[in-house]
């Protein structure tokens, strides 16, 4: 099946295109549920797939059910299957703060990483957001196939949507949970080798939010976050390929200073005050951008299906990120603050949701209407994974991978004239 712009797929497909992009796929066939559909736009398609059951192996021809359940739902968008019961019972991280967790949820195969391979040189990262908990609810099972993954894209650097340390931030510099909820859980291959950027989230925001800018760079000198809204520039042999501004969004959201548990006043007096100083340095940032991208990283999705929609309550985040994305071209924004995966696009622009480092919320709920006004969900999936990024000056290519390592969905984005 050749590739298209946007697709998910099952392991059980091989996968080629002609050019720059090459994806291997391996069987995985102890995971449960595996379906395949084309980009949304164009329709649902679903093959006939191999189910494992306790008996053995069963061919089950599941596109009626798929069909059944998209009536029901009334889903604009393709949804994942979600995982086992395990990853998701909400009491994952009761004694999260009381301890730290050693195993992980699943055997994993150290095979081959699976659709992660890229024949084109230039920039490859990963994204993964609202993780650290002590290495529990399956945290460790993600950050095992991110270094796999790292290993196979001899990837650049990883990104962050924040929520870094739950579930009230740090309040120290030197707190024992850089450890137990990052260095001792992401150490593994090379991804602590690599330069680890990002922005903070809400929860970051009921510790000290100053306290993870001072993380020890001696000690861990992996750890970049040191401002709360800054830019990158990376290139490759031909120059300045990709801009990424990192955005903090969440002084930009007026509920959080009512909100007692959220510290918002450590870095803002007012979110009128907040407000001009982030939007002006996201302006200033895309109209100096050089790249031949333009990404931007923040924690709160400006449009998702999760259970954080509606948050906003003025709906800042929508009237005004959104038009200086589009204004800029801005390619891709980034973000997590929902406990999922998502892909939703708007004009331009591709909403990216990559929340799943640990604890999941698989609920989703599309409440847009599928117009050319309004923003399209394209893919959903409620359980823990991450994203790999590859580009190059032609395309950029955006995957999502599960706590397993099996691949459920990619987008090709060409390079706009």
């Amino acid at each position: 099946m050749a590739l298209e712009n946007g697709y998910s797929a099952g392991l059980q497909t091989n996968l080629t295109e002609n050019g720059d992009v090459d994806l291997e796929v391996e069987r995985n066939s102890s995971y449960d549920n595996i379906a395949e559909s084309k980009d949304v736009s164009e329709g649902v398609f679903v093959k006939d797939k191999w189910h494992r059951c306790r008996g053995g192996l069963i061919k089950l021809p599941i596109m009626l059910t798929w069909l059944t359940i998209g009536i029901i739902i009334g889903a604009a968008f393709t949804q994942a299957p979600a995982t086992s019961k395990q990853t998701q019972e909400a009491e994952c991280d009761e004694h999260m703060e009381h301890s730290y967790e050693l195993e992980m949820c699943f055997e994993h195969n150290d095979g081959p990483v699976l659709a992660t391979k890229v024949k084109f040189s230039g920039v490859n990262f990963l994204v993964v957001g609202d993780w650290g908990r002590n290495g529990h609810c399956c945290q460790r099972d993600v950050a095992h196939e991110m270094a796999k993954t790292s290993k196979a894209l001899m990837t650049n650097f990883t990104i962050s949507t924040g929520d870094n340390f739950y579930s009230k931030g740090i309040t120290d510099k030197d707190s024992e949970q850089i450890d137990s909820s990052w260095a001792r859980v992401y150490d593994k291959e090379d991804l602590l080798d690599k330069p680890w950027y990002g922005v903070l989230g809400n929860h970051d925001y009921k510790g000290d939010p100053l306290a993870q800018l001072g993380i020890d760079p001696i000690k861990y000198p992996a750890w970049k976050i040191r401002t709360l809204s800054y830019s990158k520039t990376f290139s490759d042999d031909q120059g300045e390929l990709v801009d990424i501004v990192f955005i903090d969004t969440s002084p930009l959201l007026k509920e959080y200073y009512d909100d007692d548990e959220m510290n918002i006043q450590a870095t803002s007096n007012s979110v009128e005050q907040a407000r001009e100083k982030i939007i002006s340095f996201l302006n200033e940032e895309l109209n100096n951008s050089k790249g031949v991208w333009k990404i931007v990283v923040g924690h709160h999705p400006i449009f998702t299906v999760g259970e954080h929609f509606g948050e906003d309550g003025d709906h800042f985040l929508e009237n005004t990120l959104a038009p200086i994305f589009e204004e800029h071209n801005v390619s891709v924004y980034f973000s997590g603050h929902d406990h999922n995966l998502q892909h939703i696009t708007k004009k331009n622009v591709n909403y990216i949701v990559s929340g799943a480092g640990s604890k999941i919320r698989p609920k989703a709920e599309n409440k847009y209407n599928a117009t050319k006004d309004e923003p399209i969900p394209r893919f959903h999936a409620g359980h823990q994974g991450f994203a790999s990024v590859s580009i190059s000056r032609s395309e950029l290519m955006i995957q999502f991978l599960d706590l397993r390592g099996t691949w459920l969905y990619t987008k090709i984005i060409e390079m706009r004239e």
